[in-house]
């Protein structure tokens, strides 16, 4: 633009400048999002997103988009890990009940067994459970039984809910995978139960598939839960995902 005189200084654009409501989606550029930063990662549940709410715009919580009652926890991979601990900053009142992945999780040495155990006081005291089990076998030459049985003769067992039993320690057995539920972690009233399908190669070679179950003694809100290798040596290595239903 041509000036008589002197050129005026150029002043910033300021919000002040434009009426409300003229920007429209033609004046945007095509890389609008996607020339900023990636976030690289799952968002919290107080990342925002902007939505149009039947033509309004609003901003919402990623904590409510898509399946908010089913929310991934934590992941932890295990490394030589004397136990693996999920406490009251991720167990909390916000879920009633907890479902738990585990991937590989293996042991130091053959015969050991690795259980779930939780505390209702951020794991100072580890409840005690009674945990019974009933388990296909197979073998290499096609032999199939069925068998069931229950942790220290069916009394009181202080570690937990067996997920994995005589495990084979060599590298490339597979040690422990599969899933295991607790449910009404918040409750008052009764104990809590637990339930889980694993497999695992059995120190003995076999190929082991566990369906068990566990009581809690606990009529108090379970607020800890930790994965241990119940001869007190490590877990060598494996990734546990641990997920919250409200």
């Amino acid at each position: 633009m041509s000036y008589i005189g002197k050129t005026p200084t150029p002043v910033p654009l300021t919000s002040s400048d434009i009426v409300n409501g003229i920007v429209t989606g033609e004046k945007l550029n095509a890389d609008v999002i996607s020339s900023q930063t990636a976030l690289a990662e799952a968002p919290a549940s107080t990342d925002e997103f902007l939505i149009s709410d039947a033509g309004t715009l609003k901003r919402i919580d990623a904590s409510l988009v898509g399946s908010a009652d089913f929310v991934k926890i934590a992941t932890t991979t295990a490394s030589s890990s004397s136990t693996i601990n999920f406490d009251s900053s991720l167990i909390t009142s916000d879920y009633k009940t907890i479902q738990i992945t585990f991937n590989g999780l293996s042991v130091q040495n053959d015969g050991e067994d690795i259980y779930v155990a939780v505390s209702v006081d951020n794991g100072s005291n580890i409840i005690s459970s009674i945990s019974q089990r009933v388990n296909t076998q197979m073998n290499d030459s096609g032999t199939f039984a069925i068998n069931g049985g229950n942790t220290a003769n069916g009394g009181v067992n202080a570690n937990g809910h067996l997920i994995g039993q005589d495990i084979e320690a060599t590298a490339g057995g597979g040690g422990v995978s599969g899933i295991l539920w607790l449910h009404d972690i918040q409750g008052t009233t009764e104990y809590k139960w637990g339930q889980s399908l694993t497999c695992v190669l059995n120190q003995n070679g076999n190929q082991y598939t566990y369906w068990n179950s566990s009581r809690h003694a606990t009529t108090s809100a379970i607020n800890y839960i930790r994965i241990l290798n119940s001869s007190g040596n490590n877990i060598d290595g494996g990734v546990v995902n641990i997920y919250g239903l409200k």
